[in-house]
């Protein structure tokens, strides 16, 4: 299990970001003065296509900063699944938590999974999530 840095708390996190209909913005600069220019918050991984904030130099995942706002007791759970599969559909309605496994049960059918490089890794992974795809389907 990778160790993670918690993710600050909901009333933190609503003083410097607003939600609106799945997406954050910046209520604050980044010197902490209050605008009211909404900027949308974050960046998007190219690595990972999930969208990131930064808040004070370390980057969350911005649909586990959503989910905190939303739910600001109890632990963060390890897994959140976007149900729709649609890792930018950040809603709220959107996220649940799961286990790894329910997660890894819940892939959407004609979603081949983001692999990065021409390696011969990549290469086969790509070969093998087609062929996996190919085999769902034809089962049918």
């Amino acid at each position: 299990m990778r160790h993670r840095i918690p993710i600050p708390t909901a009333k933190e996190l609503h003083a410097i970001l607003e939600y609106k209909k799945g997406c954050l913005y910046w209520k604050v600069t980044r010197h902490g003065k209050p605008t009211t220019d909404r900027v949308r918050a974050g960046f998007v991984s190219k690595s990972s296509g999930y969208r990131g904030v930064t808040i004070n130099g370390v980057a969350y995942q911005e649909h586990r900063i959503i989910w905190r706002m939303f739910h600001p007791r109890g632990p963060m759970p390890f897994v959140l699944d976007h149900i729709d599969g649609d890792r930018s559909n950040n809603r709220i309605e959107n996220l649940q938590k799961c286990t790894e496994s329910e997660n890894q049960n819940n892939r959407h059918p004609g979603k081949v999974p983001k692999v990065q490089g021409s390696g011969k890794l990549q290469q086969f992974l790509k070969r093998r999530s087609k062929v996996q795809w190919t085999n769902q389907t034809s089962n049918n």
